[in-house]
């Protein structure tokens, strides 16, 4: 990995767990991204992503130890609200979206998950950048085509997030006020 840190044109992004080993590891070899994902079944959603929700005491000195040293942060998530809101509250910069339960379902079930799926892009666009779910996994028309539009505005948006975004202020609440808890 240190060779490959050195000598790789392209930015270079480590998926790992939420550790402070992983930390230390990353911290040493700063790669331009890093990707949290579960390890172990307890940090699992019910759907396959990380559950900050429940880690996020953990989890923001992780990603604050992380930025410190130029590292964007990840999250591999539930299309949830309440990881999104999580996700933004530990100070990630970006979010990934486990959509394997979406592309299990068909008719009205998929039609449902995708809403929900949709929703948490919204949010998600509106508080941290939005990398979406691999192309293999997003098969339907109307998931390429919506995503694509919700990227395209987060692009346009990214210099703007870079300074609007990271972990609130040590004083504000990280409940879910009114607001959702964000930027008040």
């Amino acid at each position: 990995l240190q060779l490959l840190s050195r000598k790789c044109p392209v930015p270079l992004n480590l998926e790992m767990a939420a550790t402070a080993e992983m930390v230390a590891f990353a911290r040493k070899y700063k790669p331009a991204w890093v990707c949290l994902v579960p390890e172990k079944r307890a940090e699992l959603t019910t759907e396959g992503g990380l559950n900050v929700a429940k880690g996020l005491r953990a989890m923001a000195p992780m990603v604050e130890k992380m930025q410190m040293r130029g590292i964007e942060i990840s999250m591999f998530i539930e299309p949830s609200i309440d990881q999104v809101i999580a996700s933004h509250n530990v100070g990630a910069d970006a979010v990934e979206f486990h959509t394997g339960h979406w592309v299990t379902l068909t008719g009205a079930k998929k039609a449902k998950e995708w809403k929900r799926l949709v929703a948490a892009a919204e949010l998600a666009n509106a508080y941290v950048v939005v990398v979406p779910a691999t192309e293999e996994q997003l098969a339907a028309e109307a998931a390429r085509q919506k995503l694509a539009q919700t990227l395209a505005e987060a692009d346009q948006r990214v210099g703007t997030l870079k300074f609007e975004m990271g972990p609130p202020p040590r004083n504000m609440t990280r409940g879910r006020g009114s607001a959702l808890g964000f930027g008040q």
